[in-house]
């Protein structure tokens, strides 16, 4: 399955893309330290449109790109990390790359619709996005058609957890969507969906892969834990000295 929430692909006006969410864990899990993660990839799965099999991603979309940002609540201002434009299956941003998705048993297609037709998938790759530190992030992919016109509409792949036949990490069967598109700077976290009843029969998981490494643990430093400790001696000082004198 695949989901657009309506948006408008030429990037005029308003619009609305989806997107979901992820975490980046943390490895101490203590007070004040807070782990940092180095994102040097992040994948991402997207239908063009229509049936056919036989054409590459520029002949629809002159401009793709990713949101990512921490997730902050309702209202969440999350900006672009990575953009390119795209002439054929490639882009003129060698950090961004595109590969047409096929099934090992079938050859020259990859995703069949509920229509039985089969529509191609593309994996876009987005790389060296830089260093982010623990917590729960938002992201979007979206695509500007070469017409400037609303179609086609920007697909990103999702897939039900329970029917993907591998484990599926942090899957909650909720999608998110936001306010935007590829032509801006950033676009705002509008909400989340269950797809079950809203356009398909199954919930849904917007499909990502996050390749990143741990860089490092910032800890308090020893002079903050110094000041920490003499304040701590202090207060039980005073609390002896008025025990005396009571």
């Amino acid at each position: 399955m695949a989901w657009d929430f309506g948006s408008e692909a030429g990037g005029t006006g308003d619009a609305w893309i989806a997107g979901d969410d992820f975490t980046l864990p943390c490895l101490s899990c203590q007070p004040k330290h807070t782990d940092y993660w180095n994102i040097y990839r992040i994948t991402v799965w997207a239908i063009a449109g229509g049936y056919e099999s036989d054409f590459q991603l520029g002949d629809r979309y002159q401009t793709i790109s990713l949101f990512l940002g921490q997730d902050q609540g309702e209202d969440t201002v999350v900006p672009r990390v990575a953009t390119a434009n795209v002439t054929g299956n490639e882009t003129d941003n060698a950090n961004v790359t595109i590969t047409p998705v096929e099934y090992p048993d079938n050859p020259g297609v990859a995703y069949q619709g509920s229509g039985g037709s089969f529509i191609q998938i593309w994996q876009i790759d987005f790389f060296d996005l830089g260093i982010f530190s623990e917590g729960q992030y938002l992201f979007a992919a979206d695509g500007i058609s070469t017409t400037g016109d609303p179609q086609p509409l920007w697909f990103n792949h999702a897939s039900n957890a329970a029917l993907s036949g591998t484990p599926q990490d942090q899957s909650d069967d909720l999608y998110r969507w936001f306010f935007g598109n590829a032509g801006l700077d950033e676009i705002v976290f509008g909400g989340m969906v269950d797809s079950d009843g809203f356009g398909w029969d199954k919930s849904s998981d917007i499909n990502i892969r996050v390749y990143a490494e741990h860089v490092r643990t910032d800890i308090p430093e020893p002079g903050s834990l110094l000041l920490m400790g003499m304040g701590i001696l202090g207060l039980l000082s005073a609390m002896r000295r008025r025990r005396m004198f009571s």
